[in-house]
């Protein structure tokens, strides 16, 4: 993933969550597939430190689905993967 725009750590509890958003580049395809992630603790104070505008990021987590209703009433599907493994490959 290309990582596009991350947010302040919060205070959520007892736990640090980071969320952010990234970008995959899928073949074939005009438009990237947004990715929402939130990363806990160590990781997330990792990635606030480390993680800027453009970097590549490896995410490996858990999926969490949510429904809600939009401004139009409509009932709408929201994605977010829960990080369980953050990594920045090395580029070449």
């Amino acid at each position: 993933f290309n990582y596009l725009r991350i947010y302040n750590i919060e205070q959520t509890g007892s736990f640090d969550d980071l969320p952010f958003t990234v970008a995959e580049k899928i073949e074939n395809q005009d438009k990237p597939f947004w990715h929402n992630i939130v990363v806990w603790d160590e990781e997330a104070e990792y990635c606030n430190k480390y993680l800027t505008k453009g970097s590549k990021v490896f995410v490996q987590g858990r999926v969490n689905e949510s429904e809600y209703i939009d401004k139009l009433g409509e009932k709408k599907k929201s994605f977010e993967i829960s990080a369980q493994t953050i990594g920045f490959p090395m580029s070449k």
